[in-house]
């Protein structure tokens, strides 16, 4: 995928002509793992407000930030993820194979699985966390940007059924977010019951 780069972006390393996430899980040599997030570094970007692309401060009181989010993210009422400037989502939702509707369901075989190095040192053949392995192999889930002030951000904690914790992005603090249907995906009868609880726009309404 030749996406164009955006200027705020031409700073930043590329692997395979791609801008590669700050987030991205990484082998010990620096080579990433495309698609895949290194967790044990979310919960300082989240509190750091950096944009999990370009890792830079999202730090204008009278900018936006854009959050990627799925049905169930709005049940919960957060994402996991950190947010990004208003150009480094719509550069993501370009190339991202999900984002972009390329791909119609989730890789039954994680690329954190398939692409060991051989590096002792490196934890590669620990990687995996359950999240991904729940999703391999499931329809792709309709994907929605959630655009909203940076005075409106604020960081979460929930604690989910079996006594997980999870922190991330509120979706309930933003008061007037903008809401748009990026890729309808492949959704479930609980997806769908999900958009309509919270007025989601429709998928099956995409031209």
């Amino acid at each position: 995928m030749n996406a164009v780069i955006p200027k705020q972006l031409t700073d930043q390393p590329l692997w395979r002509r791609l801008v590669v996430p700050k987030i991205t899980l990484c082998h010990l040599d620096g080579t990433p793992i495309l698609g895949e997030v290194d967790f044990s570094i979310i919960g300082d970007f989240l509190l750091a407000q950096q944009c999990q692309l370009c890792g830079k401060r999202i730090n204008s009181p009278r900018g936006s930030a854009v959050v990627m989010a799925r049905p169930a993210d709005f049940a919960r009422g957060l994402i996991n993820e950190p947010a990004q400037h208003p150009w480094c989502a719509d550069y993501s939702i370009q190339v991202c194979p999900m984002l972009s509707g390329r791909l119609d369901q989730y890789r039954t075989n994680p690329r954190s699985q398939r692409e060991w190095c051989g590096d002792l040192r490196c934890h590669c053949a620990d990687w995996g966390p359950l999240e991904m392995w729940l999703r391999a192999g499931q329809p792709a889930d309709p994907w929605y940007s959630v655009t909203f002030p940076m005075a409106d951000y604020r960081v979460d904690i929930i604690t989910l059924s079996g006594g997980a914790v999870m922190t991330g992005v509120s979706l309930t603090y933003p008061r007037n977010p903008r809401i748009r249907l990026v890729t309808p995906g492949e959704p479930g009868a609980d997806d769908l019951a999900l958009i309509a609880r919270f007025g989601l726009p429709d998928p099956a309404q995409t031209p």
